[in-house]
């Protein structure tokens, strides 16, 4: 999946969740590099402060996405869907607190 940060549209997300999700899982599935960096912003969104974003300017590549599918699995957790976002322009990722 390519996104890009410039569209003036909204994202179908129902078109986008089904390729995510199989990506996700074939590459949690063949990659233990991937695991471990997926793990690790898990561990990091457990422990995002109210307000805070994590924002992907700093990555690129494989790694800005290896982090992009694991913010989309953490988001879909019925935990945490209706606490975090992507920003607009999917730029960052962030905690906005609880409903």
């Amino acid at each position: 999946m390519t996104i890009n940060h410039h569209q003036n549209h909204p994202i179908d997300y129902q078109s986008i969740l089904p390729t995510y999700k199989r990506e996700y899982d074939e590459l949690w599935n063949s990659s233990p590099e991937f695991r471990k960096l997926s793990n690790k912003v898990y561990r990091y969104l457990d422990t995002l402060p109210v307000g805070s974003e994590l924002r992907f300017h700093r990555y690129t590549g494989e790694k800005l996405k290896w982090i992009m599918w694991t913010c989309w699995a953490y988001y879909w957790d019925p935990i945490n869907v209706y606490r975090y976002e992507f920003s607009p322009d999917f730029s960052s990722f962030r905690h906005y607190g609880k409903p």
